[in-house]
């Protein structure tokens, strides 16, 4: 998989999920602005699936066919060949990125959870959820647009910097770290 994000970038977190019967790894970096890679898998082999990216800058530290603009966007693999092609990636730029994301979680359910660091001085900070819709012909999740994400707020008066988030189903609880203002 020539375009396969781990040639490009380092990742440093992992998880392995298994969402309706379906294994899927995935992957972040210690940096914001790789996004989260998922991937499918075929036999023992990782293969890449999709792309999450939610950040104020735009993508350049990803392999070129998946660049995609600053903001909100989600690279789908649609034919299960492993790579981007034309028309695979969606972008939302009717959401707003202040900064970077380095809060990304992925809970039990295969949902990806997502905050932005912070936002603007005095702004409420916003977790989104992306859920699975389904699952395509070749295995890949298919996420819901950012644009259709639910969010959550956090006010700033309890937290100004977003840096790591968990969310646990069972119980219906989320727990949110970062700085205090």
């Amino acid at each position: 998989y020539p375009g396969d994000p781990r040639l490009y970038t380092t990742f440093a977190t992992a998880w392995i999920r298994t969402v309706k019967g379906k294994q899927l790894l995935y992957l972040t970096s210690m940096y914001p602005t790789q996004g989260l890679a998922v991937y499918r898998f075929d036999g023992q082999i990782a293969v890449p699936a999709a792309i999450l990216y939610l950040d104020a800058e735009a993508s350049a530290s990803l392999p070129p066919a998946h660049h995609g603009p600053a903001g909100a966007w989600i690279w789908t693999d649609a034919d299960g060949n492993g790579r981007a092609d034309p028309g695979e990636v969606t972008a939302s730029p009717s959401v707003r990125v202040e900064s970077h994301t380095w809060a990304w979680q992925v809970d039990t359910d295969g949902s990806v959870w997502a905050a932005p660091e912070h936002a603007k001085a005095g702004q409420d900070n916003t977790v989104f959820r992306l859920r699975i819709e389904s699952f395509n012909s070749h295995g890949v999740p298919v996420y819901q647009e950012w644009k259709d994400a639910s969010t959550y707020t956090v006010p700033a008066a309890q937290l100004d910097r977003i840096e790591r988030i968990y969310y646990l189903p069972a119980s219906d609880e989320m727990w949110v770290t970062g700085y205090l203002p």
